[in-house]
């Protein structure tokens, strides 16, 4: 009767979680490269509410700018799986009151897509961690067979 060992069942989903971990991290380094690239003009906080409908700590912020003659008024989009704080609203509000210019980074193949956000990202350290464990679940693997 064939058997599996578990451990190399373990291994092996390990080596699959850190594959589709470097994955997603390089689609979020791919991501930020390209918003980083996107042409910047200065826009004007048009709404600024302490809170959003998505999130009590997620303030509720709308910014005007004009593209090639066309106006927009684009509701800011926090990234996905941010976990905001009573410190982080209040750095928000502080930063974007009402009336406020800033700095806005649209997609010149779609002007209505917009951010103002800081571009910062942290996706090279997710990719390090999937590759980590990828290399890791290949490295306990080799040692796991050549104990056989």
């Amino acid at each position: 009767m064939w058997s599996v060992n578990p451990n190399i069942i373990i291994l092996s989903l390990f080596i699959l979680v850190g594959l589709a971990t470097t994955v997603w991290g390089w689609k979020g380094v791919v991501k930020t490269k390209r918003v980083r690239n996107w042409p910047a003009i200065d826009g004007v906080i048009t709404v600024c509410r302490p809170e959003s409908e998505q999130n009590d700590l997620l303030p509720h912020i709308e910014f005007g700018y004009a593209v090639d003659g066309h106006d927009y008024v684009v509701t800011l989009q926090y990234p996905r799986g941010l976990t905001p704080d009573e410190e982080f609203k209040a750095r928000c509000l502080e930063k974007y009151p009402k009336g406020a210019t800033v700095r806005v980074h649209y997609d010149p193949a779609d002007p209505s897509n917009a951010t103002i956000l800081d571009v910062v990202s942290d996706n090279w350290m997710i990719v390090a961690a999937g590759m980590l464990m990828t290399v890791g679940g290949i490295v306990l693997m080799i040692i796991h067979h050549g104990d056989r």
